[in-house]
């Protein structure tokens, strides 16, 4: 009996790469400002659910933002200072049937919860955090390879030159090293846990 049935064709999904910092801030409202006046657009508020499950080659989550849901992995070397990561995403409409079936399959690993404000600044994505059962803080993510549809994008950079851009940002905006954080925020929150 003959198959009709469509196959299944692999497609192209574009690998980000980004240098990308994170550090705790102490005062939200005073930096947001500072942020703010470095970016020439208003910036987007988001409300971000984000389930984890357990992988080896790097984290992977389900984020839920609104109306919008996204499978995401990525790979970053647990590090203080500016790291270079490695980022895939791909969107979904039925989160609640992949949820099950990723549980089913690797486990959840944990759930993060979060305010993100994040201005747009050049090529480099600035985010402020206030996560749940954490506190606020800061990431500076700047694109390495930025794609061809990106109108703010320029031509690509190379590692060295990401991360001066990235320092560089960090000292205007006064991020001291004391203030850097070496993991995921799912990380954190796992560790709290553990310590109670």
């Amino acid at each position: 009996m003959r198959n009709t049935e469509s196959p299944i064709e692999a497609a192209a999904v574009d690998v980000v790469r980004h240098i990308e910092v994170k550090a705790y801030v102490d005062n939200y409202e005073s930096l947001t400002n500072r942020v703010a006046a470095l970016s020439n657009a208003a910036p987007i508020d988001r409300v971000q659910h984000d389930i984890f499950f357990h992988c080896r080659a790097g984290r992977l989550k389900l984020r839920s933002s609104g109306q919008y849901h996204h499978l995401i992995f990525y790979r970053r070397k647990d590090d203080y200072g500016p790291t270079e990561s490695f980022y895939q995403f791909a969107s979904t409409q039925n989160p609640a049937a992949l949820q099950t079936s990723l549980g089913s399959a690797f486990g959840e690993a944990g759930r993060v919860k979060k305010f993100r404000r994040t201005f747009k600044l050049g090529c480099t994505t600035i985010h402020l955090d206030r996560v749940g059962g954490l506190g606020d803080f800061l990431e500076i993510k700047t694109v390495l390879n930025p794609s061809s549809g990106d109108e703010s994008s320029a031509a690509p950079m190379s590692v060295e030159q990401g991360t001066g851009l990235v320092e560089s940002i960090m000292h205007t905006l006064d991020i001291d090293l004391f203030q850097l954080v070496d993991g995921a925020y799912i990380d954190l929150i796992n560790e709290r846990v553990s310590c109670r």
